[in-house]
């Protein structure tokens, strides 16, 4: 991207104009929206893995618990264009990310003893505030560029947002790693169980897994196997929490992006065409 960039600017014809990169309003709507797809993507993947690892539902069950997720997002994203209307898109922006970060923060209390009802009240905040900043941010992008540069902002601003989603794949099940081992460690030493260095990052790599099983841990004593899926399963909680606080700031950042840059915005394009 940096040498995309490099090359770009000494163009004569740019493919990204100059114009696009200092629009403050542009900018703020598409950092915005990069952070809430980390937020986005991070809920799917680490929700899924909770649910499956620590839960023990099958693939079928999380896919229906998922849905109270669908259903939220999804009402709202119809109804968006009225709620933007009424309160603004710079105002459903800061609430759709505010809520989020309230979901965000119940999903960071989550323990194997954490009831189904509970989840399910998680997913459906994140869901409804995803689904309200979603709807506001894309018309804030559409509000924010002239007609002309409709075209090529539509492009940069989606590719921030598949930009953040993946990133948010590989941070989130890097970092439930990075966080958890340190908990599976720790328990490792209080109980004077002595592994080689290989031996625990081996268990390391288990904490991110979809299931957590014992054919897993083959080369480990079968009297310690019980106790080190414990303990795995365990890591993997104390990991995600983590995560899920990260999402919390995430959310607040897109809150900050949107307060510095993003306007009172019109539907200035539909009023530039009828006046033309």
């Amino acid at each position: 991207m940096f040498a995309f960039y490099y090359r770009d600017r000494k163009q004569p014809f740019r493919l990204i104009p100059n114009d696009i990169l200092k629009n403050k309003s542009y900018m703020a709507v598409t950092f915005s929206e990069f952070f809430m797809s980390l937020n986005f993507s991070q809920i799917l993947v680490l929700i899924g893995l909770y649910l499956q690892n620590t839960k023990g539902y099958s693939s079928y069950e999380t896919g229906k618990i998922f849905f109270v997720m669908t259903i939220s997002m999804g009402f709202l994203s119809p109804f968006g264009g009225k709620m933007v209307d009424k309160l603004g898109v710079k105002s459903l922006m800061i609430y759709g990310s505010l809520i989020t970060a309230v979901g965000m923060t119940l999903s960071s209390t989550f323990t194997a003893q954490t009831s189904l009802y509970f989840i399910l009240t998680a997913l459906f905040i994140v869901g409804a505030g995803m689904g309200g900043f979603f709807t506001a941010c894309n018309t804030a992008m559409m509000r924010s560029v002239p007609e002309k540069d409709l075209n090529i902002a539509s492009g940069v601003f989606t590719m921030f947002m598949m930009i953040g989603n993946t990133l948010s794949i590989v941070l989130s099940t890097s970092l439930t790693v990075l966080f958890g081992r340190q908990s599976l460690f720790e328990k490792l030493e209080q109980h004077k169980i002595l592994l080689s260095q290989p031996q625990k990052e081996e268990l390391a790599k288990v904490i991110a897994m979809v299931d957590h099983t014992p054919e897993q841990l083959k080369a480990f004593p079968e009297d310690q196997r019980g106790l080190l899926l414990e303990w795995i399963d365990t890591a993997f909680v104390d990991g995600f929490s983590i995560n899920m606080r990260l999402g919390v700031v995430w959310a607040i950042i897109a809150v900050f992006f949107t307060f510095w840059g993003v306007k009172k915005l019109t539907n200035t394009n539909t009023t530039s065409q009828i006046l033309h």
